[in-house]
């Protein structure tokens, strides 16, 4: 029998005690639970980058893992709902602001539930920490077996955030600013299938960011001297903007909202 296993997505970071809180209620209640932090290093209150990172792992575990995600802007408001969502055989549990928006357009199929038993999961519920005292504990409930008919209501629909896509014409395509990551390489929406679709004659590319040119796709790195930027296609599956041994979001001053051009 395999031990259930739960992932962790937050903006929380590293410093503070909330992951610790999280993972004592997880253990508390499930205590055979392996506990995965997929990062607690998303960007504070960015919903995209959430969703992003949460689709571009949510193939890579076993069926039957629940993944716990939280960045919460509208934490405590009534606007927003805790729910669980059940997705091509696994589990997500966290807030639903969008935050599970490239989960749901990868899926095949899904089902939905909101939160609304929170007696059951914690006796007393902070307005501002429901990773603690809410998803938490219904994420050890559902990895330990029990339904959530038990504690949850069904949904027909859940809120999804506009992710963006690029824009395609016949000699050049827009691609937009999606996340970074720990060494400053940027992810931009453009993915590879997409761009081979574009460029079928494999033509030649530069790449156009701000008043900077990039010429080409690289396979890696290695293919550009230290300090130089590159452009190439990660392991994500997107458009990906390096600087050896830098910071290509430092470099280029990248932020959400910014966009690339890509032509030939």
């Amino acid at each position: 029998m395999h031990l259930p296993i739960i992932t962790l997505t937050t903006d929380f970071g590293y410093r503070d005690y909330y992951v610790a809180s999280m993972k004592g209620r997880i253990l508390t209640i499930c205590h055979d639970a392996r506990v995965v932090d997929v990062t607690h290093d998303v960007e504070r209150q960015n919903i995209l980058h959430a969703a992003v990172i949460l689709g571009a792992i949510s193939q890579d575990f076993p069926m039957g893992t629940v993944h716990l995600a939280v960045v919460d802007p509208g934490v405590g408001s009534s606007s927003r709902k805790p729910i669980i969502l059940s997705a091509d055989g696994n589990y997500y549990v966290g807030p639903d602001n969008g935050i599970f928006t490239s989960v749901l357009n990868q899926s095949r199929e899904w089902r939905a539930w909101e939160i609304t038993n929170t007696s059951l999961l914690s006796s007393i519920i902070s307005t501002t920490f429901h990773g603690r005292d809410i998803f938490a504990p219904a994420a050890a409930y559902v990895a330990r077996g029990e339904s959530v008919e038990n504690f949850c209501e069904p949904l027909s629909e859940v809120n999804r955030i506009l992710i963006p896509k690029p824009m395609h014409f016949p000699r050049h395509i827009v691609s937009h600013y999606l996340s970074s990551d720990h060494f400053g390489n940027v992810l931009f929406d453009l993915t590879l299938d997409e761009f081979i679709k574009w460029n079928m004659a494999n033509a030649p590319v530069r790449i156009r960011i701000h008043d900077n040119v990039i010429e080409g796709i690289s396979a890696t790195y290695s293919d550009v001297p230290s300090g130089w930027p590159l452009a190439y296609f990660g392991s994500s599956g997107y458009l990906e903007i390096a600087v050896r041994e830098s910071s290509a979001k430092d470099y280029f001053q990248l932020s959400l909202g910014d966009s690339m051009v890509v032509e030939l």
